[in-house]
């Protein structure tokens, strides 16, 4: 695991619940209480490099976050699972940080895209032209575009970070109005 290095003068800026409407805002206060109580401590770590990597990038940006903010349950067929977002960002667009893609991961996201249509879920990935598997033509970057996700190479575009929770309401609503069940 890697650890945030606490020293610079750029620290991550606390969300306040007020911020960040997605989900119930009890879970958002304990995770805000949980975050603050980490970089306190200085017990910050983060599951891989490239997350790591990924979350010094928005750090020096000045970009809030949260990182693995709660937990997203969702349904295997008769099996219930949970999915733990890497990143949110203020907008509600939740970040995906990918070394490897498993066809386990992306059965998974296929589930919660399923399950879950008004959740924006996007990757962000190490390497896009990476196969899906050892023998494949597919790489991870054409499953997104073949399944409707949005996704970018090694970095979160500056769009993302801009775009507005409010028009991609607004922009669904207009969609569930004509029909459309998907973004």
């Amino acid at each position: 695991m890697c650890t945030v290095n606490l020293k610079r003068n750029v620290g991550v800026k606390l969300i306040t619940e007020k911020d960040f409407v997605p989900f119930n805002t009890q879970t958002v206060f304990d995770s805000l209480q949980t975050l603050k109580n980490n970089l306190e401590s200085k017990k910050f770590s983060f599951r891989s490099k490239f997350e790591s990597i990924v979350c010094d990038d928005l750090t020096e940006r000045r970009v809030d976050f949260l990182y693995e903010p709660f937990k997203i349950n969702f349904i295997v067929p008769s099996i219930e699972r949970h999915y733990l977002p890497d990143l949110v960002l203020p907008n509600g667009i939740i970040i995906e940080l990918k070394g490897r893609f498993f066809s386990d991961d992306r059965r998974k996201h296929l589930l919660i895209k399923d399950q879950y249509p008004d959740l924006d879920i996007r990757f962000v990935f190490q390497n896009p032209n990476l196969s899906i598997a050892p023998k494949a033509k597919t790489t991870v970057a054409q499953w997104c575009d073949k399944n409707s996700f949005k996704w970018a190479d090694k970095i979160i575009p500056k769009a993302w970070i801009k775009e507005s929770g409010r028009k991609r309401k607004r922009k669904r609503r207009q969609q569930k109005a004509n029909g459309q069940d998907r973004y």
